[in-house]
Formats: structure tokens, C-alpha cells, sequence
């Protein structure tokens, strides 16, 4: 057991230095990292100020022409506004006015369904009524039917409710 905690704390203390060592490597590759950066740093600082004293005069237009565009294009941006609330202040209209014209085509449609329902139930009734007079016509035109014999009465009792007679005496 002593053994093996001993080996244990041997190689804790070994990767201690290893990562130690990382940690000093990892530091100065930082440092010398830190320091490229401060020295492109100075560099593009010094290239942009010469760079700003050569072309103050371009940059200067470049910004007023900048500024100029902005103002136009804020310009058109503002008309464009006000036609779209226009526009849509239009469609608001048109959707209440469409709104209000299919309602009252809706009820215009119900009083003219209700007229044609009204017209059929009239016309259905003229059509059976000239259906019947037709069928009354047709038998007033027809030639008198001959008679047929009257049907045989049989004499009743006056006792019983049936007859005093058989169906076959009467034969």
C-alpha cells in the first residue's frame, strides 16, 4: 500500500512539472503573441494616420456624397411611408365597403332565392290545378261510359244480420 501511494504522489509531482512547464510554454508563446499583436497594431495605426493625412480630402467628399445619399435615400424612405398608409388606409376602405356590399348582395340573394321559391310554389300550384281541370275536361269530352248492371241485392232477414239467402242460392 505504501508502494503504491508513493507511486501515486510520484506521478502527481511529475505532472505537476509537466503542466507546470505547459503553463510556462503557453506563457510565452502569449507574451510573444501579445507583443506581434502591439507591433501590427502600431503599424496599422501609423498606416491609417498617413493613409487619413493622404486622402483627408477624398474621404471628406466620400462622407459628404455619403451623407447627401442618406438624406435622399431617408427622403424617398419617408415618401414611401406616407404612400403606404395611404395605400393602406385605401384597402381599409375597400375592405369595409366590400364588406358592407356582400352583406347587402347576401340579403338581395335571400329575397330573390325566396321570390323564385315563392314563384315555383305558385307555378306548382297552377300546373296540378290545370292538371285537374285538364282530367275534368277530358271526362266531360269522353263519351258516356255504358252502364253496368246494377249489382244484385240480397234480401236481408230481419232477424239475423245475415242473409237468408246462401251465396249459392243466388247463383
Amino acid at each position: 500500500m505504501e508502494t503504491f501511494k508513493q507511486n501515486y504522489e510520484l506521478k502527481i509531482e511529475e505532472m505537476k512539472k509537466s503542466h507546470e512547464q505547459k503553463v510556462r510554454e503557453l506563457e510565452v508563446r502569449l507574451d510573444v503573441a501579445r507583443t506581434e499583436v502591439r507591433v501590427k497594431e502600431n503599424e496599422f495605426n501609423e498606416r491609417l494616420k498617413d493613409l487619413e493625412n493622404e486622402k483627408s480630402e477624398e474621404h471628406s467628399i466620400t462622407v459628404v456624397l455619403y451623407e447627401e445619399k442618406m438624406h435622399s435615400l431617408t427622403e424617398q424612405v419617408s415618401k414611401l411611408q406616407a404612400t403606404l398608409k395611404d395605400v393602406q388606409d385605401d384597402y381599409y376602405d375597400f375592405r369595409n365597403r366590400a364588406g358592407a356590399d356582400i352583406s347587402s348582395y347576401k340579403k338581395k340573394a335571400e329575397q330573390f332565392e325566396q321570390k323564385y321559391r315563392n314563384e315555383l310554389e305558385k307555378n306548382s300550384r297552377l300546373v296540378a290545378a290545370s292538371q285537374v281541370n285538364r282530367s275534368i275536361k277530358n271526362r266531360q269530352n269522353l263519351p258516356p261510359r255504358p252502364r253496368s248492371p246494377a249489382p244484385v241485392r240480397r234480401p236481408q232477414s230481419i232477424l239475423k244480420k245475415t242473409s237468408a239467402y246462401t251465396d249459392s242460392e243466388l247463383k
